[in-house]
């Protein structure tokens, strides 16, 4: 049994000579942090580039943002120097003759704990209080008052590395090896991000729909990753007046990043203290020194090399597959190999193989059941479809279609009921056959053509996130919806309820960003407009609208059609604000009536038979209120492709003389 020396054997809470000795051996460690702190905050008070030609308001504006711009710099120097302090003011801990020499002299281990933590505490005080100094001073010869700024700045440098300091030091008590201990600490401070990602990409390969990074994105890992959370906090914003106009900066999240590394800072103390006063010291030069902590690092290893090698080498070598139980595989087995390592790196021998392969056996068979139950979908996560009524609105992105205009990819979000409806009775067709969309059998990333030209196949990307009625949001993806000629004329299939729905009018107006026009505090006026890609001759047909007849003189016949050897589309023909009116009415009808922005999910035959490869680009002028409270305009185009079933539109551009313009697609050439 490891011998235990207890902290009530020693006295003395303090060594003044060990905080002496300590403070003079490490000096380039302190002084090196105070001399980097110099150059980030203090350089360029001192410098005062351009001070002399601003006046003294803009001068003391300068001079705050750029100390409160520092401020956020707290994390990552913490994070690095509260390391550094550790690794050398608790490095006896990691040397058999160092750790006997020092917990053989006549003071407690609380002492020798509390001597070392004071000393890191000074390490970050000293230099920085300096540092403060100084840049105070130099405000003062610029005349602006810096001393709440810099004192802001002071206590978040020193809060938040001590904070990094006591996670270090928690860390340096459960190890015996002075290498061991920045794996460890920089391990831990991004472990859960890590996690996170693995997790979301583990998902993501198991289950159809899920969103992405669910678990990256949550306050929970953000909160676990101390340098992300606190530069977020400690980072300066700009504040802006009732009109909207900037008036300053200033850093919202102070006061609770400060209080997070305070709290953190005072549980890693006392964990660290508990564990440092109940040390094996003979377990100095091992990798963990804390019993009941080695079978936590050997399958804790196990688990996280699971996951990580597992998914380097599905997603190197088999991700095309779509073979997920391979990826479980791969991970089971990743996870034995983690465990072995682990017993080796505890064991200090590579002979581990015979007398402890039950534990790591048992880790792989857990992953495998516990990715077996993920694939097997066994909480419903895949085939989940909110109810109708709990659904206050669903954003939508993705679903490429045709023609390809403003509305070829929705970016849209629908409130109405009917909308709604709609959709989800789309997703429950979807996600009734799920092997359709695991692609496993006929797993395609291509497009299909037949020989006519026609588009018979093709997969889509969809992206949706529901805003529930309790405040709550649900994201789903669906990477490759295989969608088919047969299908679409399918009335019960989801390839036929997706294009409808993309067609019902309501959601073409959202497409096609019209429903913009729709807030009551922008009002919007048609100044112009063009056909982009015509044929370069037209005529006209009603010389109401004041276009004139460009005729060949000696057969009386459009310019145009004479050339029929020329290159198709390329030209534009300018509109005015009258025409640009004309028009803009008759696209309203027609898309209200469903006949123009009709949107096809294959290139089919019906598709090009229907559309013009000559756009209507309809210019708006709208006007609306800036963030200083004023009125102000600005433009706005609409980009609709032609269609024939478009009936008032068609016969307004036919009245206009521009009917034998239009460019129709032709599937030999396009």
């Amino acid at each position: 049994m490891p011998s235990v020396t207890r902290s009530s054997e020693k006295q003395g809470w303090f060594s003044m000579a060990l905080f002496r000795k300590n403070a003079v051996r490490f000096w380039p460690l302190w002084v090196g942090y105070g001399v980097l702190q110099f150059f980030i905050l203090d350089m360029y008070l001192i410098q005062g580039w351009g001070f002399r030609r601003m006046d003294a308001a803009a001068r003391a504006e300068t001079m705050r943002d750029w100390v409160m711009g520092c401020t956020d710099s707290a994390a990552t120097l913490g994070a690095f120097f509260g390391l550094l302090f550790a690794m050398a003011l608790f490095s006896y801990l990691m040397n058999s003759k160092a750790v006997g020499f020092m917990h053989s002299l006549p003071i407690r281990r609380e002492g020798l704990f509390l001597t070392n933590f004071a000393l890191g505490l000074g390490f970050f005080l000293v230099p920085g209080l300096a540092v403060a100094v100084i840049a105070a001073l130099a405000g003062a010869f610029w005349g602006v008052n810096l001393l709440g700024v810099t004192a802001a700045w002071l206590v978040s440098q020193v809060l938040v590395g001590l904070f990094f300091f006591s996670f270090a030091v928690c860390c340096a008590m459960f190890t015996g090896h002075i290498l061991a201990l920045p794996v460890f600490y920089g391990i831990l401070n991004v472990l859960v991000a890590g996690l996170s990602v693995l997790t979301d990409v583990t998902l993501d390969a198991l289950l159809i729909g899920y969103d992405g990074n669910g678990f990256f994105s949550s306050d929970l890992t953000r909160w676990c990753t101390p340098v992300w959370h606190l530069t977020g906090k400690l980072s300066p914003r700009p504040v802006y007046n009732d009109l909207g106009r900037y008036s300053q900066m200033e850093i919202p999240g102070l006061t609770a990043g400060l209080a997070y590394a305070f709290v953190l800072c005072a549980v890693f103390t006392s964990i660290a203290l508990w564990v440092y006063r109940a040390r094996e010291l003979e377990r100095a030069g091992d990798v963990v020194t804390v019993g009941w902590m080695r079978p936590v690092f050997q399958y804790g290893l196990g688990f996280c090399l699971g996951l990580a090698g597992g998914v380097a080498v599905y997603q190197a070598f088999f991700s095309r597959t779509g073979q997920n139980w391979i990826f479980i595989g791969l991970v089971a087995l990743w996870a034995v190999v983690g465990a072995f390592i682990g017993r080796m790196f505890l064991k200090k021998s590579l002979k581990v193989f015979t007398d402890g392969w039950k534990g790591p056996a048992a880790l792989g068979a857990c992953m495998f059941l516990l990715l077996a139950g993920v694939r097997m979908d066994l909480t419903g996560y895949q085939r989940w479809t909110p109810d109708a009524g709990k659904v206050k609105s669903i954003s939508i992105s993705g679903i490429g279609s045709a023609p390809w205009d403003r509305a070829d990819h929705a970016y849209l979000s629908i409130t109405d009921p009917d909308d709604i409806q709609a959709f989800l009775d789309f997703q429950k067709t979807l996600l009734s056959d799920l092997n359709v969309l695991r692609g496993e059998e006929d797993y395609n990333y291509y497009d299909r053509i037949d020989e006519d030209g026609y588009n018979t196949y093709a997969e889509k990307y969809l992206s949706v996130t529901y805003e529930m009625t309790d405040g709550t949001f649900k994201g789903r993806d669906w990477d490759s919806i295989p969608i088919t000629a047969e299908n679409l004329n399918v009335i019960t299939s989801y390839d036929y309820k997706l294009q409808a729905f993309l067609n019902r009018p309501s959601v073409v107006k959202k497409l096609y960003r019209a429903d913009f026009m729709d807030d009551p505090e922008i009002s919007f006026e048609v100044v112009g407009g063009w056909l982009n890609n015509v044929r370069e001759g037209f005529y006209d047909l009603d010389e109401t609208y004041g276009v004139g007849i460009p005729l060949d003189p000696a057969t009386g016949e459009p310019i145009a059609e004479q050339y029929p050897d020329r290159e198709k589309g390329g030209d534009q023909i300018d509109l005015d604000a009258d025409q640009a009116k004309v028009l803009w009415e008759a696209v309203q009808k027609d898309m209200e009536a469903g006949n123009l922005g009709r949107r096809y999910l294959l290139d089919n035959k019906e598709r090009y038979e229907n559309c013009y490869q000559t756009d209507l680009c309809l210019q708006f002028l709208y006007t609306f209120t800036d963030r200083d409270g004023e009125r102000d305009s600005s433009t706005w185009t609409m980009d609709i492709a032609l269609q024939k079933s478009g009936a008032e539109t068609m016969s307004v551009l036919d009245g206009m003389g521009y009917g034998l313009t239009l460019v129709p697609w032709d599937t030999a050439e396009n």
